[in-house]
């Protein structure tokens, strides 16, 4: 029966190489005790940042005192990042070990 948080492992650092095999130091944690839960904090744990903009322009125009004009025009994810590579596995890493 596993718990929602790890113990932490004294004088070992939570940073790591941040590749796709080890994105944190992994030897910093370690399973608690049977029906135990862990000492670490939660949200220790921060994964690569995204690059999401979402841009949005609008223009409205008076055409008459009762009719309007609107134009507007909207780029959902502008500059075009997509998600980092090791997110990507870690999702699906997670995905596959909850089956």
């Amino acid at each position: 029966m596993g718990s929602e948080r790890a113990d932490r492992v004294s004088g070992q650092g939570v940073k790591g190489p941040k590749t796709v095999a080890e994105y944190f130091n992994t030897a910093a944690f370690a399973d608690p005790a049977y029906l135990t839960y862990g000492n670490s904090a939660y949200g220790i744990l921060h994964g690569p940042g995204t690059n999401n903009w979402d841009i949005s322009l609008g223009k409205n125009t008076k055409v008459r005192e009762n009719i309007n004009f609107q134009f507007r025009a909207e780029f959902l994810n502008a500059f075009n990042h997509p998600p980092s590579v090791e997110s990507v596995l870690g999702l699906v890493q997670g995905w596959l070990s909850a089956e």
